[in-house]
């Protein structure tokens, strides 16, 4: 819309003969409807000492700009556009701030649990806790942690050998996968869903109801074996 009337300027006059009172009730809406979002939009990621000191740090300089103005005066003219808008300084600092904290980024966890033992208390609390760490969204620490409920409740159907299951995480921010790694039977995945009738028919269906709701969870799913062992990789975009 704004660069269609790039093409007719003469359109414009219609917003500038605009009262200033209604003007400064758009702006006074504007301005509310962008600030809630940009809060919704900062909440939906736990927060790391990373993220908050870069979300920090923008809005400090951010509002110094209109605070304090005559620290930036003595700046060469060229650079000085950016310092005399609050968006400007914000927006490029939030940018390198985030390029340099993305240093060393990428973190491993490895969670170990014994499937004979009650384990739904011990994986909330781990995920929880790596959650706010990494700095992940909260939707997708959910979709993780019932995703290994659902696999450590199902894992009386699978014969394990030791009982002992290694779960592998890692992350870089964007995107976290997990290696649940364990011997015994392979866990059927499925995208349809059983029926009511077959869950009470038979165990092997509960099994696979497991399947479907851990394929229904991660963005993407991929079972192997080798030596052994069986992996079920799961991809979940953070």
């Amino acid at each position: 819309m704004v660069i269609c009337l790039a093409f007719f300027p003469k359109m414009i006059l219609l917003i500038v003969l605009m009262p200033k009172p209604v003007m400064g009730a758009i702006l006074v809406f504007l301005i509310c409807y962008l600030v809630i979002t940009g809060i919704q939009i900062i909440v939906s990621r736990m927060l790391d000492s990373r993220k908050i000191f870069t979300i920090g740090v923008s809005m400090v300089f951010g509002l110094s700009v209109y605070l304090h103005p005559q620290v930036y005066s003595g700046l060469h003219p060229y650079i000085q556009p950016v310092f005399k808008s609050s968006v400007s300084l914000m927006t490029l600092l939030a940018l390198l701030l985030n390029l340099v904290f993305r240093i060393g980024i990428y973190k491993t966890r490895v969670l170990e649990v014994d499937a004979s033992q009650e384990s739904n208390e011990k994986i909330v609390i781990f995920m929880e806790r790596q959650g706010a760490a990494w700095g992940a969204r909260k939707d997708v620490i959910h979709k993780i942690t019932s995703t290994l409920i659902e696999f450590f409740d199902s894992c009386g159907l699978l014969n394990l050998q030791d009982n002992i299951v290694k779960v592998y995480f890692s992350y870089d921010d964007l995107n976290l996968r997990l290696n649940i790694v364990y011997k015994g039977d392979i866990l059927q995945l499925t995208e349809v869903k059983p029926s009511q009738k077959e869950l009470f028919s038979d165990e092997v269906n509960i099994s696979s109801l497991a399947g479907f709701l851990i394929q229904q969870y991660a963005d993407h799913v991929r079972v192997s074996a080798k030596q052994g062992l069986n992996r079920i990789t799961l991809y979940f975009n953070g």
